[in-house]
Formats: C-alpha cells, structure tokens, sequence
C-alpha cells in the first residue's frame, strides 16, 4: 500500500495587501486624533505668545522687523512706527503699553505715544513713537554792580578814594533744547540763576576840612591795605620814598595849576616822568610821625625834579612850619 504524505497549506501574503491595511490604520489614528482635539479646542481667549525677530535672531531689530506668533486665530494686527523703524506685531488683548512690553520697546523719560499707553489695542491700529531727547544750553549776562558811598573823617572834604573796586556779577540762563527724532523742534527757557554774584563798589569821600599832623594810619604790606584813623580801609598798589616840600598860592593872583585844577589842598606839584599827572596818592611821614592824607598829582614845578613832591598848604606860614621833609607815597587804584 503506498503511504501517503502529510499535506500542508502555506499562506502567502501580497505587499500591496499590507500596504493597504497600514494606510486604513494610520487614517483611523489620524481621525481620532482629530476627535480629541475637536472635543478639546483652544479657549479664544488665550493670551498669544509674542516673540519679535530681535529676540529670535539675538541681533538688532531692523527696519522691517516684525514680530511673530506661535498660533491664534484671534489676534490682532498693530504697526508700531519707531523713528522710522516699521514693527508689525500681533496680540490678543491688552493695552498699548502691554503690546510695547510684549515685543521688548522700552520708551524713554521724555518719549510721546501718538495714542495713551493705557489705550486697549484695536485691529489695525498704527502706534506711533516719537523718541526726544533734551539738552541743555547756557547763555551769560553781567549783573551791574552799585557803588556804595561811605563817609570818612580821615579824608579832607571834597576828597574821594576808591576803598574797594566794583565787579560785575554774572547771571545765567538755562535753555532746553528739545529734540524729536533728531531734529531740534523747540528751544525753552528753564531757568535763571546768579552764576557770579557782583561785587560792589566802595568809595570813600572826605568830611573833615583839616588833616592833624597826629592823625594816625596802619599799614598792611602783605595785603596792601592803608587802614586810616576811623577804620576806614584803603588798598594800595605801590609806594616810592620821596623828599616833600611846601608850597602856596597865598597872596597870589594865580591859583591854576599845569592840570588845569585850582590849587588847594590835596593838589601836589610832581615830576611827571615819575609819578605821572592825575596820579592818586596817600601822603605820610617816612617816620610815620605827620599824615597829609589823600593828594592828587595835578602840578609841577620848576624845582620838582626825581622823586620829590610839592604839598600844597593854605598858608604861607604853614609852608614855613613843614619846610623840608622824608615822605613816603603810597600809590591808590584809580
């Protein structure tokens, strides 16, 4: 009998059939997955995630930089024009400020908003910054100064001295010059103020109608000041040792001097490639012992050559009584 053989089926499997079948099921994933997130939607509300391309890149925002979004169907276009740099960015809500924050623009002190910060975004809306700055601008003028008149009894009546001289003070203005984007648009006073103030000047004028020979003086070489009997203060800026004579117009007809003053006391005749014509003295005792006091240099003499002076008195007697003496004269600021 002849034995038979086991029989057995082999199944066979067709590419394309299996492809057909990974189709079906990735298309039922896909489907489902679209359920899910149907049944699971994004509220509209959701505030967007802003980021500009500054932030993206890590450089420079330029001039046609704009900003981006990660997914909202709700958002709402704004254009911010910059100093003539143009950001168009995207936001769901909010306020102006807001929006600026979001994309990193920071205002400085002094920089306008064409609408309020506080203003809520709308579609469409077109911000705009004008970016100032402000410098400031200084302007000088004198103040004047005043002269101040004080009496002094050390000085003979009619007699004058500088004691302090006048300065003019200084005031300045303050002016803000206001830029917009870079062009100067306004130019505003911002104050006043005294930059120096002035310093007045002090003169002294004579009340006594004779000088004693006992009249007492001080002297400062260090600050040059002649301090004389009533505190009265007289700064000098030189002196030279002399010989002093006397001289008068007593029972003369003529009192004129080379000046053109009429003699008196106080008008001194010198050599004027010395001490020059017009010259204002304070005339003392070498030995500090007699004080003639204030005197201008207003005549010659014949006589009057080098350092020697010529004191007038009213008296021929008075001249007399003087005769020949050391003086020292101590020479005055005009």
């Amino acid at each position: 009998m002849e034995q038979r053989k086991p029989k057995f089926h082999t199944l066979s499997f067709d590419a394309k059939w299996i492809t057909q079948i990974l189709g079906l099921l990735t298309a039922a994933m896909l489907c489902l997955a679209a359920a899910m997130i149907y049944s699971h939607p994004i509220p509209k509300d959701t505030a967007l995630k802003i980021t500009s391309i500054q932030q993206l890149l890590g450089g420079d925002a330029r001039e046609d930089s704009f900003a981006v979004m990660d997914l909202d169907v709700s958002a709402t276009e704004l254009t911010v024009h910059d100093n003539g740099q143009v950001h168009t960015i995207y936001v769901s809500s909010g306020t102006v400020s807001d929006a600026l924050e979001t994309v990193g623009i920071v205002l400085g002190e002094f920089d306008e908003l064409s609408v309020d910060h506080n203003t809520q975004i709308s579609s469409g809306m077109d911000i705009y910054i004008t970016r100032v700055t402000v410098e400031e601008e200084y302007q000088y003028e004198p103040i004047p100064y005043e002269t101040v008149m004080q009496a002094s009894s050390s000085l003979l009546n009619g007699s004058e001295v500088l004691v302090q001289k006048g300065e003019d003070g200084v005031r300045r203005y303050t002016y803000n010059l206001i830029y917009r984007n870079g062009v100067m648009t306004d130019r505003v006073l911002a104050g006043t103020s005294v930059y120096e103030k002035p310093v007045n000047e002090i003169r002294a004028y004579g009340t006594s109608t004779s000088i004693s020979p006992s009249s007492s003086f001080t002297v400062s070489t260090t600050s040059k000041l002649l301090t004389l009997e009533d505190g009265t203060q007289i700064p000098y800026e030189s002196y030279i040792d002399v010989v002093a004579t006397a001289y008068t117009t007593e029972g003369s007809d003529f009192n004129i001097t080379k000046s053109g003053a009429v003699a008196q006391y106080g008008i001194i005749a010198v050599d004027p490639k010395v001490i020059p014509l017009g010259t204002k003295m304070y005339v003392v005792a070498a030995d500090g012992t007699w004080v003639y006091g204030y005197a201008v240099a207003g005549d010659t003499g014949g006589f009057i050559k080098g350092y020697r002076i010529d004191l007038f008195y009213d008296t021929t007697a008075e001249c007399i009584t003087f005769g020949r003496q050391n003086a020292r004269v101590y020479i005055l600021a005009s």
